[in-house]
């Protein structure tokens, strides 16, 4: 159709016009996806309001209509309505109790508004009504994990195991809720799992960097870190965990080389700032050290940990004066962090 043609060549204001048109002469069971088709328009230009507007009377048109169900929870969640879209998903299930995607619609609303235990009981009512509903088993796992309900998420995702295959993603997140309960062999074990699924999986990889690092083995935890990064070169956050370890490896050639790498690509990243002026002192380079923090200080958006580092370095070169005043400037304004520098 025309109304097809012009959303192909993104001109969705005149394919919201024909898809319009084409409600008038449709046949009424069509309506409902074309209201869909003009909400999907909507959503192609960011009118998030006006897309669940439409949606809603797509729903209006046929209540059990999936799709609609689908893409209003998304509009929620774009226009940043998300306990507005709690209140209307409930309403509908007041309605249509049996709805699985409603209750799952709603189990990942109340995810995002960071209400767990909610999530939770909407996921179970899907399995409940549906047990072979497997997005709801993931989701019921994740939002556990979120919660930082890691003996609960890890059964969970012993329930995913139960209605479908081994994944390397699913028992990396074993591990890691292994890991995070502190059972560290368990961990191991499921992360070497993964891996064998999936030898390139990079997270196990940084599962089992994580691990060693947290059992004092930084020339371990480096090795494992290299492997992350050299299959995903472009993730800052494996990058920036290499770093620091090689810093604990007392590599600190190799670790600014990571640092640079970092801050070019993102330049206000305040963690790499900080290990980077971190690495620098470790070595005595006080004065590339305040090189860098000028630098650094001109760029992020927090730079409290910044300006003790810059007290540091300010002190072992011998500028007492300037150290003590920037110090006590740093008391005024942040008292409670004081003891940063003193510890």
């Amino acid at each position: 159709s025309l109304a097809n043609i012009y959303s192909q060549i993104k001109e969705h204001r005149y394919a919201i016009k024909h898809f319009k048109k084409a409600l008038q002469c449709a046949d009424q069971d069509l309506h409902g996806d074309i209201h869909i088709d003009i909400a999907i328009e909507h959503q192609n230009l960011g009118e998030w309001r006006k897309a669940i507007s439409v949606l809603k009377d797509a729903l209006y048109i046929k209540p059990s209509n999936e799709s609609a169900l689908f893409e209003l929870a998304f509009c929620f969640d774009k226009a940043g309505e998300m306990n507005e879209g709690v209140e209307f998903y409930n309403n509908y299930i007041d309605n249509n109790p049996y709805s699985v995607s409603a209750w799952y619609n709603l189990g990942n609303l109340y995810h995002r508004v960071g209400k767990i235990k909610n999530a939770v009981t909407s996921y179970d009512f899907c399995i409940a009504i549906d047990k072979n509903y497997i997005r709801a088993y993931h989701q019921k796992a994740e939002a556990l994990a979120s919660g930082e309900n890691y003996a609960d998420a890890y059964e969970a995702y012993n329930d995913v195991l139960n209605v479908e295959a081994k994944t390397a993603y699913i028992l990396c997140n074993m591990g890691e809720c292994m890991e995070r309960l502190g059972e560290f062999e368990k961990s191991e074990e499921l992360y070497k799992q993964s891996l064998e699924i999936d030898p390139e999986y990079t997270d196990a990889f940084v599962g089992l960097g994580v691990l060693a690092d947290l059992q004092l083995l930084p020339s371990v935890a480096v090795q494992y870190f290299e492997h992350a990064v050299t299959l995903d070169g472009y993730n800052i956050d494996y990058r920036l965990l290499l770093a620091t370890s090689l810093i604990k490896v007392e590599k600190p050639k190799e670790a600014e080389k990571h640092f640079t790498i970092i801050l070019e690509r993102d330049p206000k990243n305040e963690d790499a700032w900080e290990g980077r002026i971190d690495n620098l002192q470790r070595i005595d380079a006080h004065e590339a050290a305040l090189e860098a923090l000028e630098k650094g200080l001109a760029i992020v958006k927090d730079p409290t940990q910044l300006l003790y580092q810059q007290v540091f370095s300010l002190l072992k070169i011998g500028k007492e004066a300037q150290a003590l005043d920037l110090f006590e400037q740093l008391l005024i304004h942040t008292f409670d962090n004081s003891s940063r520098l003193i510890d």
